[in-house]
């Protein structure tokens, strides 16, 4: 998945507002409005995105393919950012499953 606005940011909340077939191996590119500083959905971009990581946002949600995902919102995050997000919840995890104690510092 890619995705670019006009104002770039690292990490927002994004409201699709279309969705367009690329070619036919099952890609699509949606249209979407990013949060901008003041807290509005007018930072436009899009995200280009394949059926394989289409699939969970539809399915999370019970949305109808392709209308269903008109209208909502999404989290759109950088790659680290998801890294990051990945292996707290690994380490949180571990912790619940071993039922130990450990001081992290994100």
């Amino acid at each position: 998945m890619t995705y670019q606005f006009e104002n770039p940011i690292a990490c927002t909340e994004a409201l699709v507002t279309a969705i367009e077939k690329l070619n036919d191996f099952e890609q699509y590119t949606l249209t979407i409005l990013g949060i901008d500083q003041n807290g509005c959905y007018t930072n436009k971009g899009t995200v280009t995105i394949n059926e394989e990581e289409l699939q969970p946002l539809l399915q999370e949600k019970k949305l109808s393919f392709p209308k269903g995902i008109i209208g909502q919102r999404v989290k759109i995050i950088s790659l680290e950012k998801l890294r990051q997000e990945q292996a707290k919840a690994a380490l949180f995890q571990k912790i619940a499953e071993d039922g130990e104690e450990i001081n992290v510092e994100f």
